[in-house]
């Protein structure tokens, strides 16, 4: 993923580059050194040679002198990277994301990438309909059990052991009398459903806390319906030491039936109806009648559709090429590249991006650091505003628990997935170039204003 090349010419690093670079992604260890550039300007701005001739070095851009490879500007980089069959490649790609998704927002993207792929509406529906007819992927619903509310008291000492059962039933059996009468175990039996999964059992309690995540396969997303059953747990019951009134009576009784679980009431929930960005429901519970409500469940829901035989490296190459294409079309003004851009992409862009990062199980971090490299490249040939590499950053510290602790402590390096290493790469690029950004200001901004100190501050951050 990385070019490999600098972005500034080479020179020795000062201590502080040096601390950056070292430790992990390099965002913790220099503090200490932070706070002695600062201490210390006018000595680190006599460390460098500058070149204080760009009369725009206000608005936080790398000068355009050191944007020159060899003495010429690469006016058609992306050209260059991206070829006539990448370009196809990601086309095909980017509408297999739209034809496959539930978003609401999924018009809106077609409109969105016949324009980013000069598609006409013919040409664009040709396309939808071809890939339609080859590609099926499967779908995944990602379910989190959160907690219950409300539960009905099953035991003797007024509490229950609940645990969820949930399994992906078809709509046209949702009526029938087997469905009504009787559970999700009598379905399993006469292979009504094709699978089901349970949480573990939480001891007396009417308000339980589960947070268990599972994953069912979908057949029909537009005619499953997921189907949640509450149960109480008799395993392991203990004996009855107060007994109060008639239902307490019943509880006791109840409760001498070793073995046998009972029903606490059950959800229906339509697949078709959840967000493409998944949703948190609480769904209320009912008997089987349908007639009483017994409580109610929260749940997380997010179906994700999974693209078969698709490597890990094959997914993030795939990305790359889109997000190059995305950003190839976001940068243009009437067909030129914007020579300054703040890279602030359309909800249509972040949208197809987050929904082929999904498809093919990229995380947030991966995500982000396609994009960094692509917007590095970008700045090679024209210029990106440095708040917009700042909020990568940012991005890029918030997501670090995807990482091994070896790779946060700098280790094996040998060992790093290829996308860890780009990222590694990338991270320590742009950290020169901040610096080198830094030293331009400080020769234009009075650090005695509030302004100028505010605009040193929010880079040193």
């Amino acid at each position: 993923m990385s070019s490999g090349k600098s972005l500034i010419f080479k020179r020795k690093k000062t201590h502080l580059e040096e601390s950056m670079c070292s430790g992990g992604l390099g965002l913790d260890s220099f503090s200490d050194d932070l706070l002695k550039f600062r201490a210390n300007v006018s000595a680190a701005v006599e460390e460098y040679e500058t070149n204080a001739e760009d009369d725009d070095a206000e608005e936080a851009f790398l000068p355009d002198s050191t944007m020159v490879q060899n003495g010429t500007r690469e006016e058609n980089f992306f050209a260059k990277k991206h070829t006539a069959e990448d370009f196809e490649r990601s086309c095909r790609v980017a509408v297999s994301t739209v034809v496959h998704t539930r978003d609401s927002a999924k018009a809106q993207l077609e409109t969105y990438l016949q324009q980013v792929f000069s598609l006409t509406p013919e040409k664009y529906g040709a396309l939808a309909t071809e890939i339609t007819k080859e590609e099926n992927p499967e779908l995944v619903l990602m379910c989190t059990i959160v907690s219950g509310e409300g539960l009905l008291a099953k035991d003797a000492n007024g509490k229950s052991d609940p645990y969820c059962k949930m399994t992906i039933l078809s709509r046209k059996h949702q009526g029938s009398q087997q469905v009504r009468q009787k559970n999700i175990a009598d379905w399993l039996k006469t292979g009504l459903v094709r699978d089901a999964l349970q949480t573990t059992a939480r001891p007396e309690t009417l308000t339980p806390v589960w947070n268990e995540h599972f994953e069912l396969s979908i057949k029909d997303p537009k005619d499953d319906l997921l189907v949640i059953e509450i149960w109480d747990s008799d395993e392991d019951q203990v004996g009855v030491t107060k007994i109060k009134g008639l239902r307490g009576f019943g509880n006791f009784i109840a409760d001498l039936r070793k073995g046998v679980d009972d029903f606490m009431g059950r959800a229906f929930y339509l697949l078709s109806t959840i967000p493409s960005k998944g949703e948190r429901k609480s769904l209320d519970l009912y008997s089987h009648s349908a007639k009483t409500k017994w409580g109610s469940v929260m749940i997380d829901l997010r179906i994700r559709g999974l693209r078969e035989g698709l490597s890990s490296a094959e997914a993030l190459a795939e990305h790359l090429r889109l997000t190059r294409a995305v950003v190839d079309s976001e940068s243009k003004v009437k067909g030129h590249y914007v020579r300054r851009w703040n890279a602030q992409l359309r909800p249509n862009a972040h949208l197809l991006l987050d929904l082929h990062a999904e498809c093919c199980g990229l995380n947030k971090l991966q995500q982000v650091g396609v994009l960094l490299n692509v917007l590095l490249d970008y700045h090679k040939s024209y210029a990106v505003q440095i708040s917009t590499f700042c909020d990568l950053i940012a991005h890029i510290k918030s997501s670090r628990h995807v990482l091994p602790e070896r790779v946060l402590e700098g280790k094996s390096d040998r060992d790093h997935p290829l996308w860890v290493s780009s990222l590694f790469a990338d991270v320590h690029e742009l950290g020169s170039y901040i610096f080198d950004v830094m030293k331009d200001h400080l020769l234009v901004f009075d650090l005695k204003t509030p302004q100028g100190v505010r605009r040193i501050e929010s880079h040193l951050m």
